[in-house]
């Protein structure tokens, strides 16, 4: 058996348009890895690229904050062009424009929702400002361990809010629902401790890259196993 499987590879590869074709393969895997690389650099991608953030001041000048259907629109972006502004600040792939993505756009979009949204609240406003403050001085100061700590706390805060939740929970789908969550947020905890115990800076290097892939597949497993179940029963 094993002989004649071996002659079979053995008249295979004797073809030349064997070696074509793999020749081929590769050099698509190759072109398409160059070609995602330089988009995803170039920020063709990003919805802060040069022509989103033209069409964005030209689109934001049509719209009346004070009315109420263009209300959404003018925070979403305003927001943007906010995020956009302070972006110029750091250069394109350091940890900072991560972190900006990450955590700072969520608060300046917080901000603007109470600066023009239906339930305008100064105080809010103030407050959230003086986080954004804080948050850029430790971008400024290049503490990037500063999020990592914050990204550890919140996911522990999370997990044992919701592992509170599951004590009080009977419902069956409302528990298989928190169970999914609780696995998510153990993965986030996780992630954050390897970054801090590792000294895993954010940014687009392999160590981070690397990381941030884990998180992404491990919460991709789990949402995998449970469609599984489901579908068997």
């Amino acid at each position: 058996m094993s002989k004649l499987i071996k002659n079979e590879l053995t008249k295979i590869f004797k073809k030349k348009s064997i070696y074509i074709t793999l020749f081929v393969i590769l050099a698509f895997v190759i072109l398409t890895n160059c070609i995602y690389k330089f988009f995803y650099h170039s920020g063709i991608y990003s919805e802060y690229n040069d022509s989103y953030i033209q069409y964005a001041k030209e689109e934001i000048a049509k719209l009346d904050p004070n009315k109420p259907s263009d209300v959404k629109m003018y925070i979403d972006l305003k927001t943007t062009l906010d995020v956009y502004e302070i972006r110029q600040k750091y250069e394109s792939g350091t940890w900072q424009e991560k972190i900006l993505s990450m955590q700072v756009s969520g608060y300046i979009n917080e901000k603007n929702t109470y600066l023009y949204g239906e339930n305008k609240d100064s105080q809010k406003v103030a407050k959230i400002e003086e986080e954004i403050k804080q948050t850029l001085q430790k971008l400024d100061q290049g503490d990037w361990k500063f999020f990592a700590q914050e990204e550890l706390k919140q996911a522990k805060t999370a997990l044992q809010r919701l592992e509170e939740q599951k004590q009080n929970t009977v419902d069956k789908q409302e528990l298989q629902d928190l169970e999914i969550a609780i696995k998510n947020a153990k993965i986030d905890q996780e992630v954050a401790e390897i970054r801090i115990n590792k000294d895993i800076i954010y940014g687009n290097d392999f160590k981070n890259n690397a990381l941030e892939t884990y998180q992404s597949e491990a919460k991709t497993i789990i949402s995998a196993e449970v469609n599984t179940r489901r579908t068997r029963i």
